[in-house]
């Protein structure tokens, strides 16, 4: 199956050849004219623009990779033992405006920089930190809180208390891939397996 193109191509071989040379090409673009620096890190829109950029002289549909949305996973608050929150069993965004912030390293922090954002406020952090088991120990050591969404926080066992923030905040964990006419049968396969098994898991 030989993906329609721009260039008439219309063998596998012959086009992933081709499809290398230029979107290598293009990648080299994307640093030397500086394309990237203006864009958010971690954003799906982000993502479309470098695919439309890298492939864009070779197919029709570069840039235009719909997702499909799989689960919403809810943002928490990781806090100190020692930590009380002013209402039973959840913290506010005006609480947080008043916190001391361990974050995940620059680029990395998608979803917190989203919350804080959407919120209208900018986090005071006194670290930055790459991997969230170490974000979650300092924050057990009392050096701040951070904002980690749900699925994340569960998968560690660390000695801090979790509270969900209000109003709600997620991240949306989804897949993305071409429409099935695009896609070839094993991929077309693979991708229904994955939305079949989140759909039964998590609904």
């Amino acid at each position: 199956m030989v993906l329609e193109n721009k260039l008439g191509i219309t063998t596998s071989a012959e086009l992933a050849r081709e499809e290398e040379r230029i979107s290598k090409k293009k990648a080299v673009e994307l640093f030397e004219r500086g394309i990237l620096n203006d864009l958010p890190a971690g954003k799906f829109s982000t993502l479309q623009i470098i695919h439309k950029y890298l492939f864009e002289d070779i197919y029709e549909f570069a840039g235009k990779i719909p997702i499909t949305p799989l689960y919403n996973d809810r943002l928490m608050c990781a806090v100190p033992k020692t930590f009380k929150t002013r209402n039973d069993g959840f913290i506010t965004i005006d609480e947080l405006k008043e916190c001391d912030f361990v974050q995940p390293a620059e680029n990395c922090d998608a979803d917190s920089q989203m919350l804080f954002e959407n919120s209208g406020f900018v986090a005071q952090s006194t670290c930055h930190v790459v991997d969230d088991m170490s974000i979650l120990t300092m924050v057990q050591s009392g050096i701040g809180v951070c904002i980690l969404p749900k699925m994340t926080v569960e998968s560690y066992n660390a000695n801090v208390d979790v509270y969900p923030i209000y109003p709600e905040a997620y991240r949306v964990i989804g897949i993305s891939a071409f429409e099935s006419t695009r896609k070839t049968p094993i991929v077309n396969k693979l991708y229904n397996m994955i939305v079949d098994l989140f759909t039964e898991q998590y609904t």
